[in-house]
């Protein structure tokens, strides 16, 4: 202030200079120098009124003249350098005050004024010094305490520098708003209320936010003053409690503190990672906008304020002009939307520019950085905008004036409060060279900001926007080698199955690593494309290289492991996932890779863990899934893997055209449906293949086969026509079209087509295990054994093949070589549950049935619902004399084979062992005849339980049947009665009388001939000599049923074979057999004659009164042995070396039948020994 005691009084002008009334101040200084010119004194008081107006050449001119009459007053050129400074005229000030200092070398504030500017040319070392020697003179110098804070502060002198800048407080403007509380230092807030105050201007507020969530470890409750319109962005803050704006009343609070002290207290490590900010999701979209546009917002210039000119000037000295900004909106595709208040709008219009102006969006900076959040660039001067952007992490350039200095933006081009942000500075030739800068560096941001949206495109699904986005970022910037990495994986997804593509991909990658060699993320792309195109070695040397330049590189490891698992490396690979798990266990594709060579490596159960996990992890991951549904067919959890294919084909339709992937796997699950007897289901999924691959034979195939095992021959036929249709030359149609004619057993047209399957592709072993069965069907079992043996050596895994053969050999007599290869096929395949049950067929065969029970009970453990082997189980059983459990069992002779055809399904309920009271109970005979004649038995039991017994049976048994003990009524099968209340097939009686051998019902016999009958066939055989016995050598051939005709050659003889039955007196052989056999009669051995009146038979009575008038009957296991051993007529029965179940094992007698006497082949398939022990017994019996 001027010295008044050489001058007149300028008390007055002084008091309106400190009320800031600057005009009047200087109109009176004017006055004063009317009547004292030149007075220096009024020259200084005159200058400092015309600095408050903002006349800051006439200041220094002024303040000069007061100086020339007053040198040694180191106050005037203080004030001088305060007018030049505002002249942006930095040296020539600190010229001014350097004369100050040389004046009073003591005083502090002329220090303080030159390290100011020192700090404002960005000479920081300089103005550091300056500020100490301040400090030093005066501790209690708050401006240069709290400068110097900002110094140190720009140089990331982080503590230090907090702790100084809180000087700032001690200045009257700063003064907290909440004095009365006490000022938080950093003790504990367990269970205090903290009040955060708000200080200076919204940028201050936005910048310092970013330390709130640092006090959630201090367990506070925190209140927010900030100023109006941040309240919504704030409030979503994490540990904010709650936000009130400046100026309302403040709550009670046990401590309060300014919202910039919290990076003192906390210090800089508690701030947020930027961004700490964000808006709500969701809001409208920016208008004008397409997708492809660069959408820019602009602040090109600071709201006025109130003040004195010198604070306005300042503050207006921040912005932009806004025409210097006009050749933004020339650039292509560039959408430019301005950020500024309403107060702008004259702005706008004035300079005539394509601007959107979005101020009537900006209620609040919630709303602001809503607009914000959807730009891709944010040009601003220095203010809250630039805050908002810096901390949302959007990127961000910030135009700073000619001199203008601040510690938040430091000195160069970026700034450690926001990373993202590029600082635009003012240099000699000011906004002009700004705007150069501007257009240099637009064309490089608009690639990435392009590359940014390609990449969200990209991560989205839309291959073919973000192919063109990265091409244009490539037109912008071709040296960009990330866009040409990422164009060449979206080129590679978009044209997976398209390898005309593979050298522009290629090209991609290859460009990508000539401009940036160290590029680890190409090399993997470039391996990612590699797998992809089945070139895994060339693909692990990129990845190799990748892991070169970043150790520990997670995807390039687990992409390695992809290649090394192609080339079946697989324990390597195995490692690898493992190695990437281990570094983040939430890398979810490491957990589908090691699930597929753990299932390469048959460890099913773990795969299926490792695939799981990975669906923990994300469930809507359709490789995993497809993947586990492949390993769960395995398992045979087929519900399951029908369900993980179902979703996987929901997430990613476009999945079905992948052969490699869900095609195999529908193609893995049909087959395995079929193996699990699941036809329906794999009817299904088969249809569902063929709707997406039409033009595909496979699909048709597969849909063949479930009907097939659907056994709609018919519906199967056509799907294998379809299929050669599709492709003529399709072997498998052609192999299953035989497989159908062998279900029909019209063997030579299934020949026909198999021959026609294997000379289109000899290569198929399927086609050549086929033959061999069709070969076995036509009983050529060499040519047979020679077909399997050329399917296993094309395909050595080949179970079904070994199977096969193994069979084929068990009914060649071959019975060690056949249970090697039952073995081959288990050790093949474990869970062969076919292998098994026939592994028991053999062993049963052969007498083993403890070991053939075994094999049973294994195949059931495989597969419960197994029917075949379920009654293969209870017929050994049966065998065994276990027969409590083999009647259990034996239910399920009604669920598979031949016998499932020949179950009738009544609409009333199976009788279960109630009691009766007079109601009907139909019970019907099943299988064969001798089946009927052994069971008819039961009747008693079930009229003893209160039923009326009907019998339907077969027309030939009528006669026989009037007179069985238990029956009501006697009926065929295709004159049934109209109405009863129960039914049970024969063959279930004795399961629900609990039979036992020791309990077998009725006394024999239990049935006999009419007595009529009996007499006329005694007259017809008394002529006959001798003891008269009754001859059956064979059973019934049936040519037509493969298993049933192979059966009855095991158990039937020719009639030559009997031939020394010739030789032995007091005999007189009568011929008992029918059918084809019966021809053999016409050319019987020498010396060997039988009475033959078979021609007068003709139904079961009749047997039975010709058996009744004979001495013994000698007969292979058919039905006669069973009329025989019911009429108890003395009856030897000729087994075959294993004997059927109704016969036990190793026994010459039979519980059901006591006239009944076993001969048994001691060999299998030779009759020797029990022929010479029947001549034996025979000659014996003639004596």
């Amino acid at each position: 202030m001027p010295d008044q005691t050489a001058a007149p009084d300028l008390s007055a002008a002084i008091a309106l200079y400190n009320r800031q009334r600057y005009d009047a101040c200087a109109a009176a200084c004017q006055q004063a120098l009317d009547s004292h010119p030149g007075h220096p004194s009024i020259l200084h008081l005159l200058g400092l009124a015309q600095t408050g107006l903002g006349l800051y050449p006439q200041a220094a001119a002024t303040l000069r003249a007061a100086r020339a009459g007053l040198p040694a007053d180191p106050s005037i050129l203080l004030d001088l350098a305060a007018a030049l400074a505002a002249q942006d005229a930095p040296r020539p000030a600190l010229a001014a005050l350097e004369q100050a200092h040389a004046l009073a070398p003591e005083a502090a504030v002329i220090l303080t004024n030159m390290a100011t500017l020192h700090q404002t040319l960005g000479e920081l070392d300089e103005a550091e010094r300056l500020y100490r020697r301040a400090i030093a003179l005066d501790p209690n110098d708050a401006t240069a305490r709290s400068n110097l804070g900002t110094c140190l502060l720009t140089r990331a002198q982080w503590a230090e520098g907090f702790a100084e800048f809180e000087a700032r407080l001690q200045l009257p403007a700063l003064r907290p708003s909440a004095r009365t509380l006490p000022v938080w230092q950093g003790q504990s807030l367990a269970g205090k209320h903290l009040l955060i105050t708000a200080e200076q201007g919204y940028g201050d507020q936005i910048q310092y936010a970013r330390f709130l969530p640092g006090l959630l470890p201090h367990h506070a409750r925190v209140t927010v003053e900030c100023r109006p319109g941040l309240e919504r962005l704030f409030a979503a803050l994490p540990g904010v409690a709650a936000v009130l704006p400046a100026g309302a009343p403040h709550p009670a609070a046990d401590y309060a503190l300014s919202i910039i002290s919290l990076a003192d207290r906390l210090g800089i490590a508690a701030a947020a990672p930027v961004p700490y900010l964000a808006p709500p999701e969701g809001g409208a979209p920016l208008p004008e906008a397409e997708e492809a546009d660069i959408k820019i917002g602009l602040v090109w210039a600071s709201q006025p304020v109130r003040g004195t000119p010198f604070e306005r000037h300042l503050h207006a000295a921040r912005g932009c002009p806004l025409p210097l900004l006009a050749p933004l909106a020339a650039q292509p595709g560039v959408r430019l939307y301005s950020l500024q208040q309403a107060w702008a709008a004259a702005d706008l219009a004035a300079a005539g520019l394509p601007i959107i102006d979005l101020a009537p969006q900006l209620t609040d900076f919630t709303e602001t950085a809503a607009l914000i959040a959807r730009m891709d660039l944010i040009i601003s001067i220095d203010g809250p905008v630039a805050h908002l952007a810096g901390a949302m992490g959007k990127p961000l350039w910030v135009l700073l004036a000619p001199g203008f200095q601040d510690y938040r933006w430091g000195l160069g081009d970026g700034t450690p409060w926001y990373p993202q942000a590029r600082l635009f500075r003012c240099g000699p030739g000011g906004w002009p060279d700004v705007t150069e800068a501007l257009l240099r560096a637009l064309p490089a941001q608009t690639a990435r900001a392009l590359f940014q949206k390609a990449g969200r495109l990209h991560l989205a699904g839309a291959l073919d926007a973000a192919i063109a986005l990265y091409h244009r970022v490539l037109a912008l910037d071709p040296a960009y080698p990330q866009a040409h990495c990422n164009l060449g994986e979206a080129l590679s997804q978009r044209h997976r199955h398209a390898p005309e593509h593979d050298d522009e991909i290629r090209a991609c990658y290859q460009r990508a690593l000539e401009l940036q060699p160290d590029f680890p993320e190409a090399c993997n792309n470039l391996g990612v494309f590699l797998v992809d195109r089945l070139r895994p070695e060339e693909a692990e040397a990129q990845f190799r290289r990748a892991l070169e330049l970043r150790p520990g590189f997670v995807a390039a490891t687990n992409n390695l492991g992809n290649a090394l698992l192609q080339q079946n490396r697989l324990v390597e690979a195995e490692a690898l996932y493992r190695q990437v798990i281990a570094w983040d266990a939430a890398y979810v594709k490491a957990y589908n890779g090691l699930g597929n060579t753990l299932r390469l490596q048959g460890a099913f159960e773990e795969a299926d863990a490792a695939y799981a996990q990975a669906l923990a992890l994300n469930p809507d991951y359709p490789e995993a899934l497809i993947n586990r549904a492949g390993t769960l067919v395995v398992l045979g959890r087929l519900d399951e893997a029908i369900l993980a294919t179902n979703r996987a084909l929901r997430l990613r339709p476009a999945m079905a055209q992948d052969s490699s992937t869900i095609d195999l796997v529908l193609n893995e699950l049909a087959i395995a449906l079929l193996h699990n007897g699941q036809y329906e289901t794999a009817r299904q999924i088969s249809e569902l293949a063929v709707t997406r691959r039409p033009s595909d034979p496979e699909p048709h195939f597969r849909l063949g086969n479930a009907y097939m095992r659907m056994k709609k021959l018919d519906q199967a036929a056509k799907c294998f026509l379809q299929a050669i249709a599709v492709n003529e030359f399709f072997a498998p149609a052609y192999n299953n079209l035989g497989s159908i004619y062998l279900e029909r057993e019209e063997t030579r047209k299934a020949l026909a087509f198999i021959t026609k399957a294997v000379s289109l592709d000899a290569s198929l072993p399927d086609i050549h295990n086929n033959l061999g069965n069709a070969l076995r069907a036509s009983s050529q079992p060499e040519a047979a054994k020679v077909s399997y043996a050329q399917a296993i050596a094309l395909k050595a895994d080949f179970p079904e093949a070994y199977n096969n053969l193994a069979v084929l050999l068990g009914e060649l007599g071959q019975v060690e070589e056949s249970l090697a290869a039952f073995d081959q096929a288990i050790r093949l395949l474990p869970h062969y549950a076919e292998a098994h049950s026939n592994r028991g067929n053999v062993l049963k065969s052969r007498r083993r049935l403890d070991e053939a029970i075994a094999s049973y009970r294994n195949a059931l453990a495989i597969r419960p619902d197994y029917h075949g082997a379920r009654l293969n189980l209870a017929i050994a059983l049966l065998q065994r004399g276990d027969w409590l459990e083999g009647w259990e069992d034996y239910k399920a002779r009604w669920l598979t084979g031949s016998l499932s055809r020949l179950k009738v399904d009544f609409t009333q309920p199976e009788w279960d062992g109630r009691p009766l009271h007079g109601e009907t109970l139909l019970f019907y005979g099943e299988q064969g005849y001798g089946d009927v004649l052994q069971f008819i038995r039961y009747a008693p039991l079930l009229a003893a339980r209160g039923a009326r017994v009907v019998a339907l049976v077969h027309k030939v048994l009528l006669r026989l049947f009037q007179s069985a003990p238990g029956l009501a009524e006697v009926r065929s099968f295709d004159d049934p009665p109209a109405a009863f209340d129960y039914h049970l097939a024969m063959m279930s009686a004795p399961r629900l009388f609990a039979t036992t051998p020791e309990t077998i019902p009725a006394p024999v016999p239990y049935l006999a001939a009419q007595p009529a009958d009996v007499a006329a066939w005694a007259e017809i055989l008394a002529p006959l000599p001798g003891r008269k016995v009754g001859l059956v050598w064979s059973g019934d051939p049936r040519p037509h049923d493969f298993a049933a005709n192979l059966l009855d050659r095991q158990r039937s003889l020719k009639l030559e074979q009997f031939a020394a039955l010739s030789e032995i007196p007091g005999l007189s052989l009568v011929n008992l057999q029918m059918g084809v056999p019966a021809s053999q009669l016409r050319t019987p051995p020498p010396g060997l004659a039988l009475f033959d009146a078979m021609e007068r038979v003709k139904d079961f009575a009749d047997t039975a009164a010709l058996v009744a008038n004979l001495d013994l009957v000698v007969t292979v296991d058919t039905s006669m042995a069973h009329l025989a051993g019911a009429l108890g007529k003395p009856v030897w029965i000729l087994s075959r070396y294993d004997g059927c179940w109704r016969w036990l094992i190793g026994r010459e007698t039979t519980p059901w039948y006591p006239s009944a006497r076993l001969f048994l082949q001691t060999v299998p398939n030779d009759w020797s020994d029990a022929l010479r022990q029947l001549a034996d017994a025979l000659r014996s019996f003639a004596a």
